[in-house]
């Protein structure tokens, strides 16, 4: 029934198959089945492949964020760069079109490093183009807000076009249809996405000098872990609130990040849902992450929260979700009671978003608003492949995910406990105040930028 395996058991009338060898009276989620070490592959549970690849993913990020970081400030060839880095990610989504029983091993490394890599620096390069686009730069929140939205509307309909359009088309029963699924996935992406990213560059886009001079005495490959250290020296000495804040960022952003590969992982092998199960979970996701967005902006407006508590209610929102999975949706019995908690996690991640973009402009010192967006973006992949790696290493020592799934709430209350503790906006707005004068202004005339004002503290 099935080209992957000898099929040996299932229930149709369920949709679920799993593939053992004759005479072995275990099923393969089964716990001492999942212990056993001829049920591993390369050393990990098949069930660890999508933790796997997002802590590898994560580290690479991390390790090559300040490189590329260097490179788009102090190099001219940006532009170069952002082709390049196109290519790669093209190329890397295409060969995984040949996903199967003897090539995942691969497609899964080169996903986690040549694809993630890729990704995060062409992101980096397109990203550095946006302050040449606006006469005033204080018009990049609302542009990039603007790409947010368009990004969303983008991924909901690839889950759609992929989930209920083309994919059933290519798509068998069994095992091989998930496999199926994947490949037609890529077949889009890499059919509709690269015609597109070629129209942007070379359309839209152009070679542009390098945005600051490189140093003398410094190179390319240890500017920017130079520039990492001389801004965390700035932030210990003068501006110790917005370190505060990146550290607490740094912890929730990690979660943020690894919550839909996780919840991914959580779907498919604790409640034994397929792909489809998972494409609707992921439509549901983004789709409630727009009115959370929305509503974000509208608490900020409004000052119906401060702009820490606005950030914390998402993070508690984000925190009590996932709980609820752990306790009370672990099994294939409970699994559908997760369709009723993922809108609500979807609105939580729209809304984190605006908020701590939010806090992060009122607590910028003026006149080095490049260097801490930067450290901004740092921050946010410094910590990205720990939650990944603990739930990883918790799926392998006890053979389930029940517990695992609640490293997100960790993190993310985490980094609630260093706000909440360590992050006085009043006291952060005072450090900045003296330098607000020199913050960007569309013309020489300008009158200098009054001090943020932080709405009154609200439970």
């Amino acid at each position: 029934d099935d080209d992957l395996c000898d099929f040996m058991g299932g229930d149709r009338e369920r949709g679920r198959w799993y593939c053992k060898d004759p005479g072995d009276v275990r099923h393969p989620q089964d716990k001492l089945c999942a212990k056993d070490p001829q049920c591993k592959v390369y050393g990990l549970s098949p069930a660890s492949t999508i933790p796997f690849v997002a802590t590898v993913s994560g580290l690479c990020c991390a390790v090559l964020m300040p490189l590329v970081g260097a490179f788009v400030d102090h190099s001219p060839k940006r532009w170069e760069a952002l082709v390049a880095t196109a290519a790669l990610l093209i190329a890397a989504n295409a060969l995984q079109i040949s996903l199967g029983p003897r090539t995942w091993f691969a497609a899964g490394l080169i996903q986690a490093t040549v694809g993630a890599g890729s990704y995060m620096a062409h992101q980096a390069c397109l990203f550095a183009y946006i302050p040449e686009m606006v006469a005033d730069p204080s018009e990049v929140p609302s542009v990039t807000g603007v790409l947010k939205a368009w990004e969303s509307l983008a991924i909901i309909l690839y889950l759609v076009i992929v989930g209920a359009g083309v994919g059933p088309l290519f798509t068998r029963e069994g095992p091989s249809g998930e496999v199926d699924l994947a490949r037609v996935g890529q077949v889009v992406a890499v059919v509709v996405g690269a015609p597109l990213m070629v129209l942007g560059m070379f359309r839209y886009l152009g070679r542009r000098p390098a945005l600051q001079e490189l140093p003398e005495g410094r190179s390319l490959w240890s500017i920017g872990f130079y520039r990492v250290a001389a801004t965390v020296k700035t932030l210990r000495t003068e501006f110790r609130t917005l370190g505060c804040f990146y550290l607490g960022y740094a912890f929730w952003e990690s979660a943020n990040t690894a919550v839909v590969s996780l919840t991914g992982a959580y779907v498919l092998e604790q409640l034994g849902m397929d792909a489809g199960d998972f494409i609707i979970i992921a439509l549901l996701f983004v789709l409630c992450a727009i009115p959370g967005a929305i509503t974000s902006i509208k608490i900020a407006d409004k000052e119906w929260l401060s702009l820490k508590a606005s950030v914390a209610g998402a993070l508690v929102l984000s925190s009590v979700c996932l709980c609820c999975v752990s306790a009370f949706v672990y099994s294939s019995g409970t699994g559908p009671y997760v369709f009723a908690i993922v809108p609500f996690l979807g609105f939580a991640n729209g809304w984190v978003y605006p908020a701590q973009r939010n806090l992060l402009v009122a607590l910028i010192p003026g006149g080095c608003e490049a260097e801490m967006m930067g450290f901004f973006q740092f921050s946010a992949m410094s910590l990205s492949w720990a939650p990944s790696l603990v739930f990883l290493a918790m799926g392998e020592t006890t053979g389930e995910y029940r517990e695992a799934i609640l490293v997100c709430p960790i993190f993310w209350l985490g980094g609630l406990a260093v706000l909440y503790f360590c992050v006085d906006v009043d006291k952060g707005l005072e450090e900045v105040e003296a330098t607000l004068d020199k913050r960007f202004k569309s013309g020489a005339a300008a009158a200098p930028a009054a001090a943020p004002q932080a709405a009154p503290e609200k439970a």
